[in-house]
């Protein structure tokens, strides 16, 4: 999908720091090179389906269409203060947090993360199902409502 909608593959990113945080509709890119000037996309992205196909009941993406938003350095330094702030880099992946279950309905959340010398690819399911059991469900959920509501 990244690709698809333009983002460079965070598996070969030089930036200091960078993180990607998918949603269903959005990917939010934040990153920076020296950790003085921040930078901050915003992705829209939408999926159809192949019309031919799905008469013949295939569900394959026939189209991506995808827009960009950027952010200026402020915003993005308020992102990236927040990703500090939650640790949201350093949260494990939902299946290696005891008591995190995943279903097949819900919203699902991916997370990657490269610096210089390191890459991770996180997922995280229904976190706000999970606030009140679990801290690193919380922490998520709170930057997903900072997403929502501040940026």
């Amino acid at each position: 999908m990244a690709k698809q909608i333009g983002l460079n593959d965070l598996q070969n990113s030089i930036d200091s720091f960078h993180l990607r945080f998918w949603t269903s509709s959005q990917a939010i890119d934040v990153w920076t090179t020296d950790f003085i000037y921040y930078s901050a996309i915003i992705t829209n992205y939408a999926q159809r389906y192949d019309d031919k196909l799905l008469r013949k009941a295939v569900y394959k993406i026939g189209k991506v269409y995808s827009n960009q938003v950027s952010l200026d350095s402020i915003k993005g330094k308020r992102l990236f203060t927040m990703i500090r702030h939650l640790s949201i880099a350093e949260l494990p992946s939902d299946h290696e947090v005891k008591g995190w279950g995943t279903g097949f309905d819900g919203e699902e959340y991916l997370i990657e993360v490269s610096t210089t010398n390191r890459y991770q690819f996180k997922t995280c399911w229904t976190p706000r199902i999970f606030t009140d059991s679990l801290k690193e469900a919380e922490q998520i959920q709170k930057f997903i409502d900072f997403l929502n509501h501040d940026v």
